[in-house]
């Protein structure tokens, strides 16, 4: 039992690029669909939008491997557990002097604690949804923060018994402006986000205890189908009709769920209380029963899960517990391939992917965004480039300004002037332009001596950058260019079913 228990905490070698910590308690937490943003929801009712430079992050992790591996020789198993990461303090007002890591905005968006943050998949995330303790729901813009609309869903949530109530969890639809929700006392609601959040559906008693996760079905057989997880059970449902079918008590709590491949509905992954991922299939019993038990675990329990999203590893996903670390699991295998050490101090709450695939995992007074390269790999990604990758940087700043832009507010979003926004819309309006004449005075700088020197190209000089081009094509490893062929064949493949 010892050799077993010792092979399940060998911990991976890939590290986090940045450890955002937090002094107030972090509740929710969302990964911006295109950019390196980062949303999150705090118990004393902040929200928070961070700007994460990927480059630089990546960068200075790789300077600090390579200064411990020239006074060691190679970093040692002692060692592991040493922060070559950036750990910035996400509520420090100097965590922007660095350019690491830039807090674009905060404001005291509830009364109490903000319980969940959404960016719409629908606009691409121009726009954010929260949903505060005080059972407020708050539609703002993500560039600047500032409130759209608000409604106080109280009144919705009241049920026959008028016992006190509140919403525990949310998701948008990426088919229709439905925000659904779920309360403390088993009961499912969606609103309508473009018409005041006016209520459309409800389904009452679909678990006999708080709703814990709805989980969107990949591929379902329709829009309106959805999984939900609470107390002891596990339903499919149906947002006009209500349950469509329903679990046995499984005797132990039902935390959280997720589907390993965003192109599947076949097995479903739900993480329990008593530390074990179980499987379950529609085709098997209807979700009657659980199939199969991973232990994962023992004495803590599974708190999230989320799909690995990766098409090389489509039975995958990440589990996080209670006892701190972040564990691979693999479905079809039925064992656990991976795991990363996340807080010894700290459970693991939440889990996203970020607009790049990257892991991102969080407790009550940390967050860490996880490096997608293994070792090896960051330094030729970063150092190694060509016309193609400067063009692709070029194109990402353009379509970064409006971020740049974004000013700090230390009260209530609400409160912003329309003065301090039609300034901030004039200044990008004239800062647009200028970047534009740079480039195309820089391309008429290169064109006249191309164009002079094309003749001689032509008959002498064209076999050169063709060998280059192949040497560099050579020199990438494998799984580099799986990355790269993934992101510009996927896109935002992870936003179509969420």
């Amino acid at each position: 039992m010892a050799k077993k228990k010792k092979q399940q905490t060998v911990l991976s070698d890939v590290n986090p690029i940045v450890d955002l910590t937090f002094d107030d308690p972090l509740f929710a937490l969302a990964a911006h669909p295109t950019q390196p943003l980062l949303l999150s929801g705090l118990g004393t009712g902040h929200v928070y939008l961070h700007k994460y430079n990927v480059k630089k992050l990546e960068q200075q992790l790789q300077k600090n491997l390579e200064l411990s591996k020239q006074e060691d020789g190679e970093v040692s198993v002692k060692k592991k557990k040493q922060a070559f990461w950036s750990v910035l303090n996400a509520q420090d007002e100097a965590i922007n002097d660095e350019k690491l890591v830039e807090t674009m905005w905060k404001t005291k968006r509830h009364k109490q604690g903000c319980r969940t943050v959404l960016f719409d998949p629908n606009d691409e995330g121009k726009t954010i949804y929260t949903i505060g303790k005080d059972n407020i729901i708050k539609k703002a813009f993500t560039e600047t923060g500032k409130v759209d609309f608000k409604k106080n869903i109280t009144d919705d949530l009241i049920t026959d018994d008028s016992m006190k109530n509140g919403v525990s969890c949310g998701i948008l639809s990426t088919s229709h402006p439905h925000l659904i929700t779920g309360d403390e006392l088993g009961n499912i609601r969606v609103f309508d986000t473009r018409n005041k959040f006016a209520k459309v559906f409800e389904l009452k008693n679909v678990h006999e205890d708080m709703i814990n996760q709805i989980i969107a079905i990949p591929n379902a057989s329709s829009v309106y189908h959805y999984i939900s997880v609470g107390s002891t059970t596990v339903a499919k449902i149906d947002l006009r009709k209500g349950v469509l079918l329903q679990s046995e008590n499984q005797e132990d709590e039902v935390v959280c769920g997720a589907f390993p491949s965003m192109n599947s509905n076949e097995t479903l992954l739900c993480g329990m209380g008593s530390g074990v991922v179980t499987q379950w299939k529609e085709r098997k019993n209807d979700y009657a029963d659980q199939f199969s038990r991973i232990k994962v675990s023992k004495d803590n329990s599974v708190d999230c899960i989320i799909s690995g999203m990766n098409d090389e590893e489509p039975d995958c996903v990440w589990a996080g517990c209670s006892d701190g670390l972040i564990y691979k699991v693999n479905g079809k295998r039925s064992a656990v391939v991976e795991t990363r050490l996340h807080d010894e101090l700290d459970e693991v709450n939440l889990l996203d992917i970020d607009h790049e695939y990257r892991l991102i995992s969080a407790g009550m007074s940390s967050l860490k965004i996880w490096s997608n390269r293994m070792p090896g790999e960051v330094l030729q990604e970063i150092t190694g480039g060509d016309s193609d990758s400067s063009d692709n940087d070029d194109s990402s700043e353009a379509s970064n300004d409006d971020w740049d832009d974004m000013s700090d507010s230390d009260g209530d979003s609400d409160d912003m002037s329309e003065a301090e926004d039609d300034d901030e819309e004039e200044e990008e309006e004239e800062e647009a332009p200028e970047t534009q004449k740079k480039r195309v005075s820089e391309k008429d700088d290169q064109d006249k001596p191309e164009a002079k020197k094309q003749k001689v190209e032509e008959e002498t000089e064209k076999p050169e950058p063709k060998k280059k081009q192949k040497v560099q094509q050579v020199k990438l490893p494998k799984k580099t260019l799986a990355s790269l062929k993934e992101k510009h064949e996927n896109g935002i493949k992870k936003f179509d079913d969420l």
